[in-house]
């Protein structure tokens, strides 16, 4: 049965067929699509669909949510009672959080799925992959030590990248990294932090390092101490000391 959070895709003629779900977790669902090239620059492309509001459930929302509002809208007063007007918004919102985030970053030239189209209960990306082959989760490569410490220091430059843009993953771990063509891309950035008002923004930075310098040492790389890492990383985005595209040295 069609999942009718892809009507609006398909009533924009922007995907005619769904080729098969690649992807279901607790809170979406990720289709492989065939898409209208001429309107998407894609043959192929990614649909992400949120569940339903009465089937979604952030894990922790509270934390993720604390700072993304300068003002408290009605919207977001109903969002708090969780009621169903309020449910819907929170929908919608996360969708368009989601979103505009990815856009963002594939703007800055960030290694994520670029952004094609959004709706109130999904999103349209571009396809890491090739035909049916779409890439894996970095949690699936047997990479040696060296390799494993040389995709760690591109990663711990990413984070780097997209904290000069103020973001902060918040759950980044090797189950949304992808590697495709011979480097990481970093996907699901619903619940992703904005560093100048989230107050659990700098721990929550010391855990998605931690996460990759664990999958690191997994696979025999010698790494860097975690806390120290996020920590400079922290202290160089407060004092603007950050600098676009250094090759900065993580060990």
């Amino acid at each position: 049965m069609l999942d009718p959070a892809l009507e609006p895709f398909f009533d924009e003629g922007l995907i005619h067929d769904v080729i098969r779900p690649l992807a279901s977790g607790k809170e979406a669902m990720i289709w492989l699509c065939r898409a209208n090239r001429r309107l998407t620059g894609e043959d192929i492309v990614v649909a992400k669909t949120y569940r339903s509001t009465s089937v979604r459930d952030f894990a922790d929302n509270a934390a993720y949510l604390d700072g993304r509002f300068r003002k408290v809208t009605s919207e977001v007063r109903a969002m708090q009672k969780k009621n169903k007007p309020g449910r819907e918004f929170s929908q919608s919102f996360w969708v368009a959080h989601e979103f505009g985030t990815l856009t963002t970053l594939h703007e800055a030239g960030c290694p994520v799925p670029r952004p094609i189209a959004s709706a109130d209960r999904g999103m349209l990306l571009g396809y890491l992959g090739e035909g049916d082959a779409s890439a894996p989760q970095l949690r699936e490569l047997r990479p040696g030590a060296d390799e494993a410490g040389e995709i760690l220091a591109v990663l711990l430059r990413v984070i780097e990248r997209f904290l000069l843009r103020d973001i902060i993953h918040a759950d980044l771990s090797p189950y949304n990294v992808l590697w495709w063509d011979e480097q990481p891309w970093i996907i699901d950035f619903p619940q992703a932090v904005d560093a100048r008002f989230n107050s659990s923004a700098h721990q929550f930075l010391r855990r998605d390092v931690l996460r990759l310098c664990e999958w690191a040492a997994k696979h025999g790389a010698d790494t860097p101490d975690p806390v120290r890492v996020a920590d400079d990383l922290w202290t160089g985005w407060e004092f603007a000391a950050l600098v676009p595209d250094e090759l900065r040295d993580f060990s």
